[in-house]
């Protein structure tokens, strides 16, 4: 149940799935997950059909405790990156939709 699932096993799945070469199948996920880097970096949010939606949220600085100490500590303002899986995602991990969509 806890298997990862790896860079290497999506490209291998890619090259299967569409008869490219494990190295094309590279060039084309490295050209995907660059799109979505470069997006958020600029503060867009990408949001892929029947996937999900990443979004960048700005946080404030906020007091905050140290939790080996307990000592009160600042926690810098920082940008976060979120994922919301859409619902067909959502329906298809809690096992309502068959895998094949069938």
């Amino acid at each position: 149940m806890n298997n990862t699932v790896t860079r290497t096993d999506i490209i291998k799945a890619i090259s299967d799935k569409i008869g490219l070469t494990a190295n094309d199948a590279s060039k084309v996920l490295e050209c995907v997950v660059d799109e979505i880097i470069t997006e958020l970096s600029k503060g867009s949010s990408v949001s892929l059909s029947l996937f999900g939606r990443f979004d960048v949220h700005d946080k404030k600085k906020r007091a905050g405790r140290n939790p080996k100490t307990g000592k009160p500590a600042e926690i810098s303002a920082r940008r976060t990156v979120s994922f919301s899986p859409s619902l067909s995602l959502r329906a298809l991990v809690a096992g309502n939709v068959p895998v094949d969509g069938k």
